[in-house]
């Protein structure tokens, strides 16, 4: 069983030597570069490199990594993202010994300062591993990938890891929120005064309490302040364009 695993890349420098190295049981890896930049790192004989506005549409950039690849398998790994020995073993074992599978969640948490976010929207289930004819992704933003068969689980988590968490948050609600907006829309969830109401505590009460974000004490509050307020900020840009 052969393996591709694609990373999506927005700057230069997000591209880290150790990322790279921690993928050398993949069989080929592709870099969808969202911009005309030079790397300054050397690549491995088996890298690609495709150019892609990434941040219009993050599931056409993920279905191009689909339809390129020629192994049977593929992984998608963001570039803040790294991938421990364990996690590859674990893939490498899946994929050899679990024929009829088709795909894998993979358990993701947020690390900020350090700190891994284990509760609320800081541990998430994502499917980032499977077969290339499993399916395909679909929503630009917060795009999901739509397999057709069995879906297994994965042990080893990926650990998402960022340097800032406020401004984070704001670059990504400016650049998403539009875009977000647009697919609500799409979907048949236009703008409503209850929706705008009742949709970001929702999140906020679901995230701190149902989702015991509050044991990830103070960063816990912060992050599921943050994320109902990216809600908001989504039900704000539909409203202004309704």
């Amino acid at each position: 069983m052969t393996i591709t695993a694609v990373i999506l890349i927005h700057q230069p420098d997000q591209l880290l030597t150790s990322l790279i190295s921690s993928l050398d049981f993949a069989d080929e890896i592709f870099l969808i570069r969202d911009g005309q930049f030079a790397f300054e790192i050397p690549l491995p004989e088996n890298v690609r490199i495709f150019d892609f506005p990434v941040h219009r549409d993050f599931a056409a950039a993920r279905n191009l990594a689909i339809s390129k690849s020629s192994s049977d398998w593929l992984l998608f790994i963001d570039s803040d993202e790294s991938v421990s020995r364990q996690l590859a073993s674990e893939i490498t074992d899946k994929v050899r010994s679990n024929p009829t599978q088709k795909a894998y969640y993979l358990r993701r948490y947020e690390s900020y300062f350090g700190q891994t976010l284990k509760h609320g929207d800081g541990s998430t289930c994502l499917i980032r591993l499977a077969k290339k004819n499993a399916g395909k992704f679909i929503r630009p933003v917060h795009e999901k990938w739509q397999i057709r068969g069995k879906i297994g689980r994965l042990d080893s988590p990926l650990i998402h890891s960022h340097q800032n968490l406020v401004s984070l948050f704001l670059a990504k609600i400016q650049l998403y929120s539009p875009i977000d907006a647009q697919s609500l829309s799409l979907e048949g969830k236009p703008f409503s005064y209850p929706r705008l109401l009742i949709n970001p505590p929702a999140k906020f009460f679901f995230n701190y309490f149902v989702k015991l974000g509050f044991l990830d004490g103070y960063l816990g509050l912060f992050h599921a302040y943050m994320m109902s307020v990216q809600s908001l900020s989504v039900r704000v840009v539909q409203w202004l364009n309704r």
